[in-house]
C-alpha cells in the first residue's frame, strides 16, 4: 500500500529535478487535490505534479498526460494570474517537516509558494516576500491560512541538522523506499502511483459491479416472490375443471336454487357441495364456463412457471458472475458489467403503474384506456409498434392494447378476451354484440386536428364479439392492483 512521501524521499525528488531557473509555462488542475506545473529549463520541458491527497501527499515529475482536467478552480486561477510566466528561483525543503518552499519571480514581483505535504493537514499556500498570505488551496481560518493571514512554516528541525549524528535515528525511522538502480526516483514513484491507481480503480469498479449485481438480484428476487405468490393462487385450478365435470354429471339429479347448484361431489367422498352458476345460462353453458376458466388458468400457470424458471436461472447466473468479480482484472469488463446491469429494465412491471386499467390473460398483459387522456398516455409511454390495438367499430369506447411477447403469437383466446374488454368498455355493452377493429400499433396514425388520443387505423382486421359476461368477470379478477 502506497503512503505519502517522507522527508528524505522529498529531498531526493528535489535533487533529481532541474527546478532552479525553470520557467512556469502552464498550470492545470486534474483533480481537486492535484496541481500540475508545466516547466521549461535548459532546453527541455517537463511537468511537476503536486498532490495533497490525504495519505497520498507527494510531488514528482510527470511524464504521462493527465486523463481529465477540472474546470479551472479558484486557486488554480489565482496561480495562473500571479505566477504563470514566472521563474523558479529556488525550491528547497524546510528542515525535515515535508514543507517545500518555492521562491518564484515574475517581473518585479517575488512570491513564495509553500507546499506542506502532511498527510492529514496538507496545503499549498502563496505568500508575498514577507510571508503575508495571498491565497491558499484550502482556506483554514482557524489556522490563519486565509488571505491576509501570516504564514509561519512549522519547522522543528533545521535543514543544517539533517545529516547530523544526533538525528540518525530520524533517518532510520524514515528510510528511502527501495527502487531499481539506474532509474530515477521520480520516474519510479510516478510508476508506483500509476500502478496503485489502477489497482485502486479496479477495486472501486469491483465494488460498484458487485453492488449493481446485488441490486439486480434483489429486484429479480422480488419479482420471483410475486410470481410465486400468483402461482400459489392458481394451485387449485383443477377444481374449475372438477366443477364443470360435476355440473355435467349431475344434470338430472342436481338441485338448483337461484345462482347455486347443489350436487354430490364424487371428487370429495360424495359430500354435497354448492356450485355457483349463472341462472341466465343452461347448465351445459355453465359447465363450459368452468372449463374455459380452467383452460385460461392453466395457460397462465404454465406461463408463470416458465417465467419463474427463467428468473431462477438468471439469479443463479448473476450470483455466479458476482462470485467471479474477485478475480476479474479487466477494467473494461467490470465497466461493461456495471453498464449492462444498470441499463436493464426493472423485472417488476408493477413498480410503474400504467395509465388506465391493466389485466392479464394467458401470460399476456392487456391495457385499457378509458379516456382520451389515458389512451394518449398509453400510446406515448407504454405501447410499442408490435402491440395489438382493439376498438369497437360502431360505438364510442375504450382502446384496448395487447402487449406483444417476443417470439409468441397472440392466441385466439387472448384476442377474444381483449375483444370482450373492448366491447364491455364501450357504448355497445348493452347491445351484447359488436364488431371491432384490430391492428398493430405501428399501423395507427394520429388524426390531424382530431381530438386528443384519436387515431386512424390502417391494415385493420375485423373481429365480431358476443359479449361473454362470465369471461369478462374472470378477466376483471386478474386486474393489476
Amino acid at each position: 500500500m502506497l503512503v505519502s512521501l517522507n522527508w528524505r524521499e522529498i529531498d531526493l525528488i528535489l535533487s533529481e529535478l532541474p527546478l532552479e531557473g525553470a520557467h512556469i509555462q502552464g498550470i492545470t488542475q486534474p483533480e481537486f487535490h492535484t496541481l500540475i506545473f508545466e516547466l521549461f529549463n535548459k532546453g527541455s520541458a517537463f511537468s511537476l505534479l503536486f498532490s495533497v491527497e490525504q495519505n497520498r501527499t507527494r510531488l514528482h515529475s510527470l511524464t504521462a498526460k493527465s486523463k481529465g482536467v477540472l474546470k479551472l478552480q479558484r486557486f488554480a486561477q489565482f496561480l495562473r494570474s500571479r505566477i504563470k510566466g514566472g521563474r523558479i528561483i529556488s525550491a528547497v525543503q524546510l528542515g525535515k517537516e515535508r514543507i517545500v518552499k518555492f521562491i518564484i519571480k515574475r517581473g518585479e514581483e517575488t512570491l513564495n509558494l509553500y507546499c506542506r505535504f502532511w498527510s492529514g493537514n496538507s496545503n499549498i499556500i502563496v505568500t508575498d516576500a514577507e510571508d503575508l498570505i495571498l491565497d491558499a488551496l484550502y482556506r483554514r481560518p482557524k489556522k490563519g491560512e486565509i488571505t491576509g493571514g501570516k504564514y509561519k512554516p512549522e519547522i522543528l528541525f533545521d535543514a543544517s541538522m539533517k545529516s547530523s549524528p544526533e538525528n540518525k535515528d530520524t533517518e532510520e525511522k524514515y528510510p528511502l523506499r527501495d527502487y531499481p538502480q539506474g532509474q530515477s526516483f521520480n520516474s519510479w514513484i510516478e510508476q508506483e502511483y500509476k500502478l496503485y491507481r489502477t489497482e485502486e480503480d479496479l477495486e472501486s469498479l469491483r465494488i460498484r459491479a458487485e453492488q449493481a449485481l446485488e441490486k439486480r438480484v434483489s429486484v429479480l428476487q422480488d419479482s420471483l416472490a410475486q410470481k410465486q405468490e400468483r402461482l400459489k393462487v392458481l394451485s387449485s385450478i383443477e377444481r374449475s375443471k372438477e366443477l364443470g365435470d360435476l355440473i355435467l354429471s349431475n344434470l338430472g339429479s342436481s338441485i338448483q336454487e337461484d345462482k347455486w347448484l347443489r350436487v354430490s361431489d364424487f371428487f370429495n367422498e360424495e359430500r354435497e357441495c354448492n356450485i355457483e352458476i349463472d341462472p341466465q345460462k343452461t347448465l351445459q353453458e355453465n359447465a363450459e364456463g368452468y372449463y374455459e376458466r380452467y383452460k385460461k388458468e392453466k395457460r397462465t400457470q404454465e406461463y408463470l412457471q416458465k417465467e419463474i424458471s427463467d428468473l431462477e436461472r438468471e439469479i443463479i447466473h448473476l450470483e455466479q458472475l458476482k462470485d467471479s468479480l474477485e478475480k476479474e482484472e479487466s477494467v473494461e469488463k467490470l465497466k461493461a458489467v456495471i453498464g449492462k446491469t444498470n441499463s436493464l429494465p426493472s423485472a417488476i412491471p408493477r413498480e410503474k403503474k400504467a395509465p388506465g386499467l391493466t389485466f392479464f390473460s394467458g401470460g399476456f398483459t392487456l391495457h385499457v384506456g378509458r379516456t382520451a387522456t389515458e389512451n394518449e398516455e398509453l400510446l406515448r409511454k407504454k405501447i410499442r409498434g408490435n402491440d395489438l390495438w382493439l376498438h369497437a367499430r360502431d360505438y364510442p369506447g375504450s382502446y384496448v392494447f395487447i402487449k406483444a411477447v417476443k417470439g409468441k403469437t397472440v392466441p385466439l383466446e387472448v384476442l377474444i378476451d381483449a375483444g370482450n374488454l373492448a366491447l364491455y368498455y364501450s357504448k355497445g355493452r348493452s347491445a351484447g354484440k359488436g364488431n371491432l377493429y384490430y391492428t398493430q400499433a405501428k399501423y395507427l396514425r394520429k388524426a390531424k386536428e382530431g381530438k386528443r388520443g384519436t387515431v386512424i387505423p390502417f391494415q385493420e382486421k375485423n373481429l365480431t364479439i358476443s359479449l361473454d359476461l362470465e369471461r369478462v368477470r374472470s378477466i376483471l379478477d386478474s386486474a393489476e392492483e
